[in-house]
This record gives C-alpha cells, sequence and structure tokens, in this order.
C-alpha cells in the first residue's frame, strides 16, 4: 500500500511540476507578446492564474501521503532556528494588526 501510495503522490506531484511549467510559460507569453509585439494576448493572465491554482490543489495528494502541509518555506529554512519562530509569528502580528488598522480605517469613512 505504501508502494501505491508514493506512486500515487508522484503521479500528482508531476502533474503539478507540469501545471506549474505551463504557469510559467503563459507568464513569459504575455510578458514577451506585451512588451516585444506591443500585441497582449488577452488569454495569458487569466490562464496562468487558472494553472498556478491547478498546479497546487493538484500537489495536495503528493503532500497528503507524506503528511505534510502546502507551506512556502523556502526563504524562511534559511534562517537560524529561533530567528525562524520569531520572523513567523512577528510576521503574522504585523499582518494582523496591518489588516485591523486598514479595516478600521474603512469602516469608519
Amino acid at each position: 500500500m505504501k508502494t501505491f501510495s508514493r506512486r500515487f503522490g508522484s503521479v500528482w506531484l508531476g502533474i503539478s511540476s507540469v501545471l506549474l511549467t505551463g504557469t510559467f510559460l503563459a507568464v513569459l507569453c504575455q510578458v514577451f507578446f506585451r512588451y516585444i509585439f506591443s500585441f497582449p494576448l488577452g488569454w495569458t493572465e487569466e490562464a496562468a492564474r487558472i494553472l498556478l491554482v491547478t498546479s497546487v490543489y493538484a500537489a495536495l495528494p503528493a503532500a497528503y501521503v507524506r503528511g505534510e502541509h502546502i507551506i512556502v518555506d523556502i526563504f524562511v529554512n534559511k534562517f537560524p532556528t529561533q530567528l525562524r519562530h520569531g520572523y513567523i509569528y512577528g510576521l503574522k502580528a504585523i499582518v494582523f494588526w496591518c489588516a485591523s488598522i486598514w479595516q478600521s480605517v474603512r469602516s469608519s469613512k
């Protein structure tokens, strides 16, 4: 059963990689056509958005099989352990306070 689960996760991770490559190519087409040819393509922004969201959902089975959660931790993992925890909690606090202030200002108008 573990072999099947690993293969199942690997297949979905491969699908996610293909979709992520498609996202990159759609954005590259958008930039190329917009700034080189001055002829923006109307479908590239929506295609990139849909492909990116789909690639995240396609990676979910692989993360589930590994017992992981989806998290973007490329930058944070380079910090020392103590600084990493402080950074995460500090970032959450800053986001919370900014959202609270923005909502307060918005509702006071």
